[in-house]
């Protein structure tokens, strides 16, 4: 498996506003308390019924669902620390009950925020995914990517492409 903490070099604070644009043949999604850029044509826009921003790749079987979590206040590192690790519990525990089989949560800590990644599978499907969530003291967000018909070692190549370049507001 490749290391992922080269993705995240790539944290920023993002501006408030929001767009999808094409740049470069990827897709620039910028929104006010994230953005992203996806390699290739997508489309989407944010789910009001689910409170989440969802997105599907033109020419494929991929998707990508990103939720987010303000916080109240400003809390101390430690909160987000106990927060982050409650959350990720929780985030586990829903994709192990829609069957998938998880790799180990991998957590780097950096100096404003707290990313946790894993992988998941259910061979029996053909469907992977992979989990980003990233906790700051403004807010925590989950980069949820997910495909259908790829190899392990594709979809690791994949998922590092797809969620390779994120960023979430407070984040630096």
């Amino acid at each position: 498996m490749r290391p992922i903490l080269p993705m995240f070099l790539g944290l920023c604070a993002v501006a408030a506003a929001t767009s999808i644009s094409m740049a470069n043949e990827n897709t620039q999604i910028r929104e006010g308390s994230f953005h992203l850029e996806l390699p290739g044509s997508w489309s989407g826009a944010h789910d009001a019924r689910s409170g989440t921003w969802q997105y599907r790749a033109s020419k494929s079987d991929e998707a990508v669902t990103v939720s987010l979590s303000d916080r109240a206040g400003v809390p101390a590192v430690a909160k987000v620390r106990a927060d982050f690790d409650s959350y990720i519990e929780a985030r586990r525990k829903t994709e192990t009950e829609r069957g998938l089989t998880l790799t180990q949560t991998k957590i780097e800590t950096y100096p404003n925020s707290i990313v946790g990644t894993h992988f998941g599978a259910d061979p029996s499907a053909k469907h992977r995914t992979f989990t980003v969530v990233i906790a700051n003291t403004e807010v925590t967000g989950t980069f949820f990517y997910e495909a259908a018909g790829m190899t392990s070692s594709e979809f690791e190549a994949r998922a590092i492409e797809v969620l390779g370049k994120v960023g979430l507001v407070g984040s630096k």
